[in-house]
């Protein structure tokens, strides 16, 4: 991945946060998982207010500086024995509002 500026990732945060709000759901799709069940692919979508979806994966992938993982079409994370849909709702609840459980998240 190549490494962002913090104008970069302010600009990625603010086109966010025009389609993202407080208490919002992300929708999490589970693309890919790794044999070893240490690697998962992730792809995020939000609804508008009209019931359109929106992928919004590299905007995540820019703002958290996680892998977007071409092969697969997602976000790609490391690790196991959590809910890894979590982490990354989690973190992004984080870098957009200061705040733990800002945004709710559901799966596909």
């Amino acid at each position: 991945m190549k490494t962002l500026n913090k104008e970069q990732i302010e600009k990625a945060k603010q086109d966010l946060l025009k389609d993202i709000a407080v208490y919002d759901t992300i929708y999490l799709n589970l693309k890919h998982t790794s044999k070893s069940g240490m690697y998962r692919v992730f792809s995020l979508y939000i609804a508008d207010n009209e019931k359109k979806i929106f992928n919004i994966d590299r905007l995540v992938s820019e703002v958290l500086q996680i892998k977007y993982d071409n092969k697969h079409y997602g976000l790609g994370v490391k690790g196991c024995g959590m809910d890894m849909g979590f982490y990354i709702v989690n973190s992004l609840s984080n870098e957009l509002f200061g705040k733990d459980n800002a945004l709710k998240y559901s799966y596909l």
